[in-house]
């Protein structure tokens, strides 16, 4: 059982993704803000963010895995959004993000289920030499 940061603004995609991750095993901590996630993952670190990449006004859900992972290495992130998935691919590779997924909005609860299972997987069997951190968005000189 994985401990699994979920951060959306909308209360109904909290709720089934709360009850597909939790049926599947997961126990679930939920927050609807910037504010909120980063808190609650300082209470009880997780073992994987999902968060949605709109977050209404303000930071949205790159913020929080770049605050996070400067201090939580390895943290696997999925990034899920209803807008076009290629537009925050492009976001978040600008931002210096490296997402274990992103998913697009709808997504069955089956599907999701397997994503934060694979993420935990694939980031259990690396070695600890290689885990996701924020990279740089300054290119390199040269």
């Amino acid at each position: 059982m994985a401990k699994v940061l979920v951060v959306d603004d909308q209360e109904h995609d909290l709720r089934w993704m709360t009850f597909a991750l939790q049926e599947g095993g997961h126990c679930v901590t939920c927050a609807s803000s910037f504010e909120a996630a980063v808190s609650a993952a300082m209470a009880d670190p997780p073992d994987l963010l999902l968060t949605d990449w709109r977050l209404g006004p303000g930071r949205d859900g790159v913020d929080v895995a770049l605050e996070l992972l400067p201090l939580m290495p390895g943290l696997p992130v999925i990034m899920i959004t209803g807008l076009a998935p290629q537009h925050l691919s492009l976001h978040t590779e600008f931002r210096g993000l490296r997402a274990d997924a992103m998913l697009e909005k709808p997504v069955t609860m089956e599907f999701l289920v397997r994503t934060v299972n694979a993420a935990i997987e694939s980031r259990a069997s690396r070695a600890p030499a290689e885990p996701l951190q924020a990279r740089s968005a300054t290119p390199a000189p040269g």
